[in-house]
């Protein structure tokens, strides 16, 4: 058979006890970092889809959806003040970087 044509061209080497022990805690250290990742993966991701998949079929067959994708009146014209307002703050920093500049040189 196969295993004892490889069993009778092998030869035992000796091991010294240091590097056996080295070995062991290495797998051992690979197999403790893996084991947790492995159950995050499987169950933790697993739970989060199912409960947004979950979300996603109670908001579709509602007009949850349509309200929270809505922007409000106010919203809109508060946003647009905000710009408006970041925009003149644009044009202040330029005409004090100019200033500066002038007083520098």
């Amino acid at each position: 058979s196969l295993w004892r044509r490889a069993s009778s061209r092998t030869r035992p080497c000796p091991c010294h006890p240091y590097f056996l022990r080295r070995a062991v805690s290495i797998i051992t250290k690979q197999l403790t970092d893996t084991v947790p990742k492995a159950v995050v993966l499987l169950l933790v991701n697993a739970s989060t889809e199912a409960i947004s998949k979950r979300l996603l079929e109670e908001l579709t067959g509602d007009e949850m959806v349509d309200q929270l994708m809505s922007v409000g009146e106010g919203v809109a014209q508060k946003r647009q003040e905000l710009e408006q307002a970041i925009t003149l703050l644009e044009d202040v920093m330029r005409a004090m970087e100019a200033i500066q500049r002038g007083a520098v040189a």
